[in-house]
């Protein structure tokens, strides 16, 4: 909590002038209370001429009883009126503070996420991840924004009370506030019982989440195998657990209000039966009208205590969500700059594999002395079964992870001893898997190359083949192609993702399986693309169509997480090892 208050502090000037709003508010709260004594006890009298006091202002005057009538009328909408303004004041100072801090909440949140590293992406679920964005903050945003305001004006609206009837009559006081005591003890209890269930809640409701992005994104995966029933099944076990929660939750919520009015309703009763005789004429000191004035300071007291009990409940929401968002807050990315980190020129030498090893588990290498080199203007084909770390090592060169042990130089420069922002800016990376946004065609293909004219992106759309089918869709390069460019074909999509690597203009290229999902018309396209991609650029390929192996500087074999060959296609065949079972397997139809 002491977290969560950092961020709303940071509006000190707000909330200073909401602060001075909530003591005004409790001041004419407590003046508006005080009226009830004059109205008793001077205006309903038989005498014609009546004093009346002022509160606070230490004035009184005399009049026939209509004019005070008048006055008291007018002195009482003066005071709403002024009591109204300030709380509309210190409420919306209050919602803009709110509103402020989530903000900042979820910007921080953003990022910190956008800025880890893809090992934490490997390891965490997209829908939990959204959960946090969406049920977590909105949590927060809800919690804050309806008692925040209240956290800081019912405890001074308290104050204001307390010391009005301990003015009134200290006896009387002493009685009212006998509830005190089981009222804080209820306040804590209740409040670790929501807190509790809010933050099983939040873990229900991230599951929820997850299963929806899930299937929502495999859709045609699940109708495609008839698996809709078992997905409605599981996501209506997940939702019955959260209503299961939530309900708990309610209950504990809820009981507060009722159990609070009966404490109320104790304390009100100690008052009638103590101060019952006070009022009776020869009795004691209290008149009518100081009597009916503390009861109704006594009922606007136990207002705000009530209302301090459901603040309580709905900052606990607030904890429980804050917790899981300050989670995610204080993960480190596991790549890291070193302190000095420079500028990596363009290159102009080579890159340099030296006895690099990795593990994404501790024990487990996908990776061992691996030892590699890459002339400029080189093609690097990699090649080997299935899960062997082709893609690993090449997702070793932007730094998308940390080697374990070795290292990785470009030209004679360890690439964690530059900085990573230079160091991706000239790589250019072509997967099987495209990665398109809900955007136009030219803003996916200038993705991350600012201020680029509209005859850079036709050229670069050229260059990959793409030009002609842009030109034909309804709105040529303005046309919005869908998440993830679901309006475009397979080949289309990929062919974007190339011109933007070609407008990046890369020195070092990565392709990563570029055409295998393709069919060999779209294939045939995407390989003059790829073609005119690769000129005078060093370029890493993880090998799936011969014509690409066949025409590689240098073909690296993997097996059994090490380097077992290399060389070009016409000695590895003639070798007989690995690479000619590989070749005999997968390539024997394209000879």
């Amino acid at each position: 909590m002491k977290r969560l208050f950092s961020y709303i502090s940071r509006y000190k000037r707000q909330l200073a002038f909401a602060f001075i709003c909530m003591i005004f508010f409790a001041l004419f709260s407590v003046i508006s209370i005080w009226t009830l004594k004059p109205i008793i006890d001077r205006i309903f009298t038989p005498e014609k001429i009546v004093t009346v006091e002022i509160p606070f202002l230490k004035a009184e005057f005399t009049a026939e009883r209509t004019v005070c009538v008048k006055f008291l009328a007018i002195f009482v909408l003066a005071i709403v009126s002024m009591k109204g303004l300030a709380g509309y004041g210190q409420t919306y100072l209050m919602h803009f503070v709110a509103q402020k801090v989530v903000n900042d909440l979820r910007n921080d949140l953003y990022h910190n996420v956008t800025g880890l590293s893809p090992g934490f992406f490997t390891r965490r679920k997209t829908g939990e991840l959204i959960s946090r964005f969406t049920n977590d903050i909105n949590v927060i945003q809800q919690s804050i924004t309806e008692s925040l305001a209240s956290l800081i004006r019912e405890p001074v609206t308290i104050l204001g009370f307390l010391i009005f009837i301990f003015y009134l009559n200290t006896g009387l006081a002493i009685v009212s506030l006998v509830i005190f005591p089981p009222v804080a003890v209820l306040i804590k209890k209740l409040g670790e019982k929501v807190r509790k269930f809010t933050g099983e809640a939040q873990v229900r409701i991230a599951d929820i989440t997850s299963i929806l992005q899930e299937t929502l994104s495999g859709i045609r995966v699940v109708q495609a195998f008839g698996m809709e029933e078992y997905e409605r099944k599981r996501f209506f076990g997940e939702t019955k657990k959260f209503f299961q929660i939530t309900m708990k939750s309610a209950r504990i919520y809820l009981v507060s209000s009722p159990v609070m009015e009966f404490l109320a309703a104790v304390g009100i009763a100690a008052i009638l039966l103590y101060a019952g005789y006070r009022v009776m004429p020869g009795a004691g000191s209290m008149t009518s009208g100081d009597f009916v004035t503390f009861l109704g300071a006594v009922f606007c007291l136990y207002a705000p205590c009530k209302n301090l009990t459901r603040v309580n409940n709905m900052m606990q929401q607030a904890k429980a969500a804050s917790m899981r968002i300050f989670e995610i807050l204080d993960i480190q990315p596991e790549v890291v700059e070193c302190e000095g980190a420079l500028d990596v020129p363009r290159l102009g030498g080579e890159i340099s594999f030296d006895n690099v090893s990795f593990a994404y588990t501790k024990g487990r290498n996908v990776l061992t002395d691996i030892n590699l080199k890459a002339r400029v203007g080189e093609i690097i084909a990699i090649v080997g079964t299935s899960g062997v770390g082709k893609t690993t090592l090449v997702n070793l060169i932007p730094r998308f992870y940390d080697c374990l042990s070795g290292s990785i130089t470009i030209d004679g420069k360890d690439i964690k001893e530059v900085t990573i922002k230079s160091l991706r800016a000239q790589i250019g990376i072509v997967t099987q898997e495209v990665i398109l946004f809900n955007d136009t065609v030219a803003n996916n293909i200038c993705y991350g190359n600012a201020n680029i004219s509209e005859e850079e992106i036709i050229r670069a759309a050229k260059a990959a083949n793409a030009h002609s089918f842009v030109m034909n869709l309804s709105n040529g390069y303005d046309t919005v192609i869908g998440d993830r460019g679901v309006l475009l074909s397979g080949g289309e999509r990929q062919r974007i993702t190339i011109a933007r690597a070609v407008l990046k203009d890369p020195a070092i290229l990565i392709l990563d399986e570029a055409t295998s999902s393709l069919d060999s018309e779209s294939e045939e396209m995407i390989q003059g693309a790829i073609n005119n991609l690769m000129k005078d650029r060093t370029v890493f390929v993880i090998a799936h169509r011969l014509s690409t192996i066949k025409h590689a500087n240098k073909i690296i074999v993997l097996d059994k997480d090490r380097i077992v060959e290399s060389g070009i296609h016409e000695e590895l065949i003639k070798r007989g090892e690995v690479y000619k079972r590989l070749y005999e397997m997968q390539f024997k139809d394209r000879k």
